[in-house]
């Protein structure tokens, strides 16, 4: 007898370069259906320079040249018990909700249809899934407000590993000098795959608007600089006509700015564990994992006041308009003054956010796995 199949139905796998395995929200669903004894595959389409198969982290992939031929493969074999699509705007796992077999979706996006048109069909489709994961409080409920069954709703966020951010570096004094970090530096820190949504050039203005007042002030921005591709170019300075080097100069921050590129994950640790505040200030934010990995380090959070933050951390951090550079500066300048509300606020953030470690998140997710399994 042939063993029983799950499979994860995604836009790409592996990306650019892979998550640390226990926040890879395209492994973790795998390694959940593989502790209820199933065989996984992730299925996705082909792209140019790709395999048509290979295997990452013990994880078989799959690519088909269509949509049409992923689906037909999983509606025919007869070994797939288990359907777990996601990314909604991907056609193959919207579209696997036709399919007759248990299936749940994970939407990742806050945004039900571009317009009334696609929105309805959107529904209508998602409404044939068993259940859906939703990320965070106010991603339920903008399911709930558009349609979809509260029954159907669970809360199963992307995983983080608290084991590996909320460790303590010894190595402090190679990282400081690395970064040409002083002992008494107010190190504010974010960590983004540099586009549009993320309004970097708002927390530059706000460390700009803070040096005659904090003159020890030290921004580093962590991640790839995504503004060089046309896509994001064109797109952000569209509206804020903004170039990361030119406003680094415009806002004479030159010294009071260090940009890391792309770092490994030790790299991305090494610098949290120095830094006095996380900041975010997107537009946009599916869950946003560099928000919980800072929280699991210990800091103190300024995050814009969007939903995907607030029904999470609630009263937890401080917040501004995603826009707003003084409102950001201003919280800034308060975890400056009030040292002592610095180190309170960063230890219930590391309490809290355990909530969201793997171990947690993978048992909640085997728990819904087995919910929609029963109802054969």
């Amino acid at each position: 007898m042939k063993t029983k199949k799950g499979v994860f139905i995604t836009s790409y796998y592996p990306g650019v370069f892979l998550l640390l395995e226990k926040e890879d929200y395209n492994a973790v669903p795998c390694k959940a259906m593989q502790e209820l004894g199933y065989d996984t595959e992730v299925l996705t389409l082909l792209r140019p320079g790709l395999k048509k198969e290979e295997s990452v982290r013990g994880i078989k992939i799959k690519r088909f040249k269509s949509t049409f031929a992923l689906l037909k493969y999983v509606i025919f074999s007869k070994e797939i018990a288990i359907v777990h699509a996601f990314l909604r705007p991907f056609l193959p796992s919207l579209l696997s909700s036709l399919i007759n077999k248990p299936k749940v979706m994970s939407p990742n996006t806050y945004q039900i249809g571009s317009n009334k048109l696609i929105a309805f069909l959107s529904l209508m489709l998602m409404k044939r899934f068993d259940l859906l994961f939703n990320f965070t409080p106010y991603e339920m409920e903008t399911y709930k407000k558009a349609g979809i069954d509260q029954c159907k709703l669970r809360l199963v966020p992307c995983s983080i590993d608290y084991g590996f951010y909320s460790r303590k570096i010894t190595k402090i004094e190679q990282v400081r000098k690395r970064w040409k970090i002083d002992k008494d530096d107010f190190i504010v820190v974010t960590v983004c795959n540099l586009k549009a949504v993320k309004n970097v050039d708002v927390m530059l203005k706000a460390v700009s608007l803070l040096k005659g007042k904090v003159k020890n002030i030290k921004f580093i921005l962590i991640g790839p600089n995504s503004l060089g591709s046309a896509r994001y170019r064109d797109e952000f300075q569209k509206e804020h006509h903004f170039v990361l080097n030119d406003s680094i100069k415009e806002f004479s921050i030159e010294k009071n700015m260090t940009a890391t590129g792309k770092l490994t994950f030790e790299g991305i640790r090494d610098i949290l564990n120095l830094a006095d505040v996380y900041v975010n200030s997107s537009s946009v934010e599916s869950q946003c994992l560099s928000a919980y990995e800072s929280s699991a380090a210990g800091l103190p959070l300024c995050l814009s006041n969007i939903g995907s933050f607030k029904s999470v951390f609630k009263d937890r951090v401080l917040y501004h308009n995603p826009r707003d550079s003084e409102k950001l500066a201003e919280n800034l300048l308060f975890y400056y003054k009030h040292p002592e509300k610095r180190k309170s606020m960063g230890a219930i953030l590391k309490v809290f956010v355990k909530k969201w470690d793997y171990s947690k998140i993978k048992i909640r997710m085997i728990d819904c796995y087995k919910e929609v399994l029963g109802k054969i």
